[in-house]
């Protein structure tokens, strides 16, 4: 396919899906905003552990990110990590933070590094730590590392709140469950889209394309709304490929025989695409802001708010 001509085709001059998702303009659902407003809430007068946990694909990841973005500055010192496989094992946490500190991940307790990550905040306001794909966190004892960081503020450390975000559900693991249940004191669900929200964020999704809902016929529409994966990479997933075949077949209103071919094609990839794979370029251009896996060794050691997105005005990391 001649790119250009694709994209002439729609009267786009760059793919518009990949281009970076705005977190002043997004699609809320209205049970993932009253989720957001009790966290607010809980993260505004309590510490401990916080769980999110929601469909793959369903934004969790873009809620994390607003999280660090657009609220948490604010009110809390705030750090944002994306978990590897590297760090679904027990001790993963510590390595971590050292890193994070620019201190040597293999030489340091974890009484050193709390002590660290407590002298390093400058203005000593309360610090929430954002651990996204927390699914990878497998074995119990993985938990122990936040358990004990959540611990630390009985013996004089920092006021620390811990957001996971997570694919698999707690509940599915009752003697885990169990054992978090004394530290954790926020657990809340994103939802998979209904019909309605289905055709509503069509339209926004749509029109974020810089097309409007003429550009599917009103049998596409309806055939999406009724088949395709109920979250947004699935949707978005489904409706980037109708364009395609569209473009193919010259069709500038998409037909429903040009959605039914995409959902058959799509219907054996769709579970584990979303997983890993599903609009990675949108996650990764979320990143207005350094992620802190990528921070380490950019900032002296106690100057540990220069990692942190600064809400008085002064420069932001990325922009130096």
């Amino acid at each position: 396919m001649e790119s250009n001509e694709f994209l002439a085709f729609w009267g786009w001059r760059h793919l518009p899906w990949s281009q970076p998702p705005n977190v002043d303009q997004l699609f809320w659902q209205r049970s993932t905003l009253t989720l957001a407003q009790k966290l607010q809430a809980h993260l505004q007068r309590s510490y401990g552990l916080c769980v999110i946990e929601g469909p793959i694909g369903h934004g969790k990841s873009t809620f994390a990110r607003w999280l660090y973005q657009q609220y948490l500055p604010a009110h809390d010192d705030v750090a944002f990590f994306a978990l590897g496989q590297s760090q679904a094992e027990p001790g993963w946490l510590v390595p971590l933070l050292a890193r994070y500190l620019g201190l040597p991940a293999g030489a340091c307790s974890s009484s050193e590094v709390f002590a660290k990550l407590h002298e390093s905040r400058l203005r000593k306001r309360p610090l929430t730590l954002i651990f996204d794909q927390a699914e990878r966190l497998q074995r119990q004892e993985a938990y122990d590392d936040i358990l004990s960081l959540i611990q630390a503020k009985q013996h004089g450390m920092m006021p620390v709140n811990i957001v996971l975000l997570s694919s698999s559900k707690l509940g599915k693991m009752p003697s885990l469950f169990e054992r978090l249940a004394p530290k954790l004191w926020f657990h809340g669900d994103i939802v998979p889209f209904d019909t309605q929200e289905i055709g509503q964020f069509l339209i926004y999704y749509l029109k974020s394309l810089g097309l409007s809902l003429q550009a599917l016929s009103p049998e596409a529409y309806s055939l999406i709304t009724e088949a395709a994966p109920p979250t947004f990479s699935g949707i978005e997933s489904v409706l980037e490929s109708c364009l395609v075949e569209a473009y193919f077949k010259q069709q500038r209103i998409i037909q429903a025989d040009v959605v039914q071919d995409v959902l058959q094609k799509r219907a054996p990839l769709l579970e584990t695409e979303d997983s890993e794979n599903l609009h990675k370029t949108a996650k990764q251009a979320f990143r207005k802001r350094p992620l802190a896996k990528n921070m380490a060794g950019t900032t002296a050691a106690l100057d540990l708010n220069s990692l942190y997105y600064k809400s008085d005005g002064s420069q932001d990391p990325e922009d130096s």
